[in-house]
């Protein structure tokens, strides 16, 4: 499975459950096999859930001493000691969702399937997951569909705004045996920044300043509009001028 192909996929998943690691206070279950317990994290992984993880792993050959633990406890000890054990946004929470994505996506082949079966529960039915998608019987099932395309075209946009910005670093690597780019580039991302927010005073005239609230200087006084009209209104009417004026027409006539 490809790498990129797991991480938009826990995007989806992230953005379907918590907004995003935005809301990861999830609340506690009332009924069913979960009963008495709450969703864990920002992919609303359920303890139990992460007990099949840990097994899953097992099976796989990948298994730790933690796997191991949360394998062999009852179903009693798994919703009281999971919590405490793999906690949001930790490296063992990140971990068993590897694990789970990786289950979903290889067992529905379809990121949507996937998906729903990420929230309908990975043991169902891969035919029966694409009938709830067709035909929902439930007013979750129904509503899940639309909000589970909301947040893949929400996780695309995002992808693509990082992809434009780490162009203009310079510092994306699609093939490592040509990052030479990558490592000679000299683009200085910060600049339109610095241009936009602080004025580069080398590229000012020199009489120009810039000032902070917090600055006192002293300043120039300044010829306001209103009294330079009235120097020149007071030159202009002054008889020494206007006698002179009449003096040199006289002559010149």
């Amino acid at each position: 499975m490809d790498e990129l192909d797991l991480k938009r996929f826990k995007k989806i998943i992230s953005q379907l459950e918590s907004s995003g690691n935005k809301f990861t206070n999830h609340k506690e279950m009332k009924t069913g096999m979960h009963k008495g317990s709450r969703a864990i994290g920002q992919y609303g992984l359920m303890p139990v859930t992460i007990q099949d993880a840990a097994k899953m792993r097992i099976k796989n050959g990948t298994a730790d001493e933690l796997d191991l633990q949360i394998a062999n406890m009852s179903i009693d000890e798994v919703k009281k000691t999971v919590p405490k054990l793999v906690q949001n946004d930790s490296p063992e929470y990140e971990k068993y969702a590897d694990t789970l994505a990786a289950h979903v996506l290889n067992k529905y082949d379809d990121p949507e399937a996937a998906a729903f079966a990420w929230n309908q529960g990975h043991y169902t039915n891969p035919d029966k997951i694409k009938k709830m998608m067709v035909s929902p019987k439930t007013e979750h099932q129904k509503n899940y569909l639309p909000r589970l395309r909301r947040a893949m075209a929400l996780v695309d946009r995002q992808s693509t705004a990082d992809k434009a910005f780490a162009t203009t670093k310079g510092v994306m690597e699609l093939d490592p045996n040509k990052s030479e780019f990558a490592r000679n580039s000299e683009v200085d991302v910060e600049a339109p920044y610095k241009d936009r927010f602080t004025p580069d005073l080398s590229r000012l005239p020199a009489s120009t300043t810039f000032i902070s609230p917090s600055d006192e200087i002293e300043t120039e006084e300044v010829e306001s509009p209103v009294s330079g009209f009235q120097n020149l209104l007071s030159k202009l009417v002054d008889p020494s001028t206007i006698s002179y004026k009449k003096k040199k027409k006289e002559e010149e006539t």
